[in-house]
């Protein structure tokens, strides 16, 4: 009989479906093909259908009767589903090496499905979630978060900048490390910080940061120089023309989101965060004011938050 269309790979189909069956007064009888279950065959003995799991069972393709079959008896057995699976192809358990796809859509890889060399080479995935490592040549949907690093500095930080070629910049130790997978990913970064002021020495003027790219300032997140005032990623401003006392109490949320557009290598890419004033003068106070408020029975009620940096790579 003539097809339309290509059969599947990895499934053979064997017709006809019926096997007749000729009783020697046992009980065990061996089926053409494996079942799993009793309803997977229909089992006539005499022209009446018998009740899978009462009448009979089955084991693979093994057959057992309740009651011996007689040689006299007209037999036969008609299998529901037909169709021989080839494990190699369709086994999701088993450890697939590299994977050859122009489009490979699901909900979910598991821990069901093993990668162990990673997806090689495919066209385009559309995932929930994967798990596994990804091959230079997959591409992934743009806008696809592809991984996330993340940085943190717990601990206070006192310091001034100095002049020269530093041009008052301080390295507080806020940083994180990623290695893209892909060159043409973008990175998206995320600052958050808590700074004080410095009210002795500037009335609280003046806060920025940069951010720096493997020790060299990566000035595409930085606004415009206008009129000679220099370009920052992000910049905070407490000043009190007044000096009131107070402000050297202040701690203010100072932090933003850049991109790094391209990244342009898959080698492990460190960014920074660096702080400045407007001068070597003003103080810079990381997760902590200037001075605290201590009670007078000894009671601190200032407190040390956590500034944090984090990086995600972005499928372009």
């Amino acid at each position: 009989m003539s097809k339309i269309g290509n059969t599947p790979t990895g499934i053979t189909q064997s017709f006809p479906s019926k096997q007749n069956i000729t009783g020697n007064g046992g009980t065990s009888y061996t089926l053409n093909h494996t079942v799993t279950q009793p309803e997977e065959i229909e089992v006539f003995i005499n022209n009446v259908r018998q009740n899978p799991g009462a009448a009979y069972t089955v084991a693979g393709t093994n057959l057992t009767f309740a009651s011996a079959l007689d040689s006299t008896d007209s037999c036969y057995a008609i299998f529901q589903n037909n169709i021989t699976r080839n494990p190699a192809q369709f086994d999701v358990s088993r450890t697939v090496n590299t994977l050859n796809a122009t489009t490979i859509n699901a909900s979910t890889f598991s821990s069901a499905a093993t990668f162990s060399s990673g997806i090689a080479n495919a066209g385009t995935i559309s995932a929930g979630t994967f798990q596994g490592s990804l091959g230079a040549s997959v591409t992934m949907p743009a806008g696809s978060v592809i991984q996330v690093v993340h940085g943190r500095l717990s601990s206070t930080v006192v310091a001034t900048g100095s002049s020269g070629a530093s041009d008052y910049i301080v390295d507080i130790g806020l940083s994180a490390s990623i290695t893209p997978k892909f060159s043409t990913s973008n990175i998206l970064i995320n600052v958050n910080m808590y700074v004080g002021c410095d009210q002795s020495g500037s009335s609280g003027y003046l806060q920025s940061y940069f951010i720096y790219k493997n020790g060299s300032e990566l000035d595409e997140v930085n606004g415009d120089e206008e009129g000679g005032r220099q370009g920052v990623a992000g910049s905070i401003n407490m000043y009190d023309a007044t000096g009131a006392s107070a402000t050297q109490y202040q701690m203010a949320r100072l932090g933003g989101t850049h991109m790094d557009y391209a990244v342009g290598s898959t080698s492990a890419q460190t960014y920074s965060v660096r702080t400045r004033s407007y001068s070597s003068g003003p103080t810079i106070y990381i997760n902590r004011s200037q001075s605290f408020q201590i009670s007078g029975d000894g009671t601190n009620y200032d407190h040390v938050p956590q500034s944090t940096i984090t990086l995600t790579e972005i499928a372009a």
